[in-house]
């Protein structure tokens, strides 16, 4: 009789919150929450959006909030994806639309 890998159960994966079915459809998104269909910034992306307005660099983000480039990325992909910016202008973009939503004054 084989034993089953610990943690591991058959049919199933875990998604890093709970066991799911192999195949079960994932939860939709949130609903957008303003008129324009982008979803609300995190406190920390809105932080990061300011700093973006200032003219500050990705690494200059970093050591400013004592975080590495690589979560000041991660914030920033996730605002782009929030706010539908991509592309080579995503940055600026990002910034506009923070302007045009009240993130930034």
């Amino acid at each position: 009789m084989e034993e089953e890998t610990p943690g591991r159960r058959e049919g199933e994966y875990f998604d890093g919150f709970e066991w799911k079915k192999i195949g079960e459809e994932a939860a939709p998104a949130e609903k957008p929450a303003t008129a324009d269909g982008s979803y609300e910034l995190s406190p920390r992306e809105k932080e990061i959006v300011k700093m973006m307005a200032g003219g500050m660099t990705a690494k200059q983000m970093a050591q400013s909030l004592l975080i590495s480039h690589r979560t000041v990325q991660f914030h920033m992909d996730a605002m782009y994806w929030k706010l539908g910016c991509s592309g080579r202008g995503a940055r600026v973009q990002a910034v506009q639309k923070a302007r045009k939503l009240g993130y930034i004054k």
